[in-house]
């Protein structure tokens, strides 16, 4: 790859492979009601997080070697965490291996609380996912009575369906064995669930503001922080989720109907360009050999950033509520 126009590299990547976050009360039929994940503890990175993400540090240090410094400077990269420990972990990993002669890469970790990469501890988008999912989930309604009927209690609402059958996806690739009731819905209708959920996230302006407008908001500040010369930054991390990735994606016009998978990673690259600077999206969800190179509607694959600028003004106005 010609690194030679290249300014800036943004990576939003989702957290490695995870054992199962159990955010809600166990289900009164679950054999593994008790059951803490060893070695690993609940909603940890596993094992194969662990390798996903030196898999990830690696793909990013082959594709951008000769533009990132061999060794790790201060001042030349930025990274964030979500608060959660996996997301931690996968980002201390991905440091590591990326910047493989250095380790304590400082990065920073997130509040609790800070809508960047975890929104739903926003009350205000949470509580608009609920009225949208009130409205959006009705379709599914035979399927939460088949769940509620197999848990053995009656579940208030539909995003009580998605943690159970998102608890079922993670052990099933533990090997945990999966209920012969939920086997068939651990494919298409997961996948259909969380998409509508993701959708549904995102249904009005005052949402896309939060997600992924607050985002969107700090990658632009970064970008022009740097094209002003304020900045030596080279490469700009972001260790976060598939609500993340599939957020950005849905606003952007260009998702595919899928759950961001495990180690999946967005970048942005900024490039200089005769007239101006341009934007390069990629998304590495592993359906491929080589990351998509994704193309925004009514804009060119290299798009003029103030194209791109324009694209996007209406997420990134100030949002009173926050």
């Amino acid at each position: 790859m010609c690194v030679s126009d290249l300014v800036l590299v943004h990576v939003l990547f989702r957290h490695g492979a995870r054992t199962p976050d159990v955010s809600i009360e166990p289900y009164v039929n679950d054999p593994l009601k008790n059951y803490t994940y060893p070695p690993y503890g609940i909603g940890q990175l596993t094992n194969e997080g662990v390798q996903q993400m030196e898999d990830l540090g690696r793909y990013i240090r082959n594709r951008y070697n000769t533009f990132l410094d061999k060794r790790y400077t201060p001042g030349s990269v930025c990274a964030a965490s979500s608060c959660r420990k996996r997301t931690q972990k996968s980002l201390e990993t991905f440091l590591k291996t990326l910047y493989e002669y250095d380790t304590n890469i400082p990065f920073t970790v997130l509040a609790k609380k800070d809508p960047l990469l975890t929104p739903f501890y926003d009350i205000n988008f949470i509580t608009m996912a609920y009225q949208e999912t009130s409205k959006t989930f009705k379709k599914f309604e035979g399927l939460f009575k088949l769940i509620s009927k197999n848990i053995g209690y009656e579940l208030e609402n539909g995003l009580l369906s998605l943690e159970i059958l998102n608890i079922l996806a993670a052990r099933k690739l533990l090997g945990i064995p999966t209920p012969a009731w939920a086997d068939d819905l651990l494919t298409q209708t997961h996948t259909d669930l969380a998409i509508q959920f993701y959708k549904s996230c995102m249904a009005t302006s005052e949402q896309k503001t939060i997600s992924p407008g607050m985002l969107l908001k700090d990658i632009m500040n970064t970008t022009r922080t740097k094209l002003e010369g304020k900045s030596e930054l080279k490469i700009n991390i972001y260790s976060g989720h598939d609500f993340n990735l599939a957020a950005l994606l849905i606003y952007f016009g260009i998702f595919n109907d899928t759950i961001p998978p495990y180690a999946s990673c967005l970048i942005l690259e900024i490039h200089k360009t005769e007239d101006d600077y341009a934007v390069k999206i990629l998304y590495q969800d592993y359906s491929g050999n080589n990351p998509q190179l994704l193309q925004l509607p009514n804009c060119p694959e290299l798009c003029p950033l103030k194209d791109f600028t324009a694209i996007i003004k209406d997420v990134l106005v100030e949002n009173e509520n926050l």
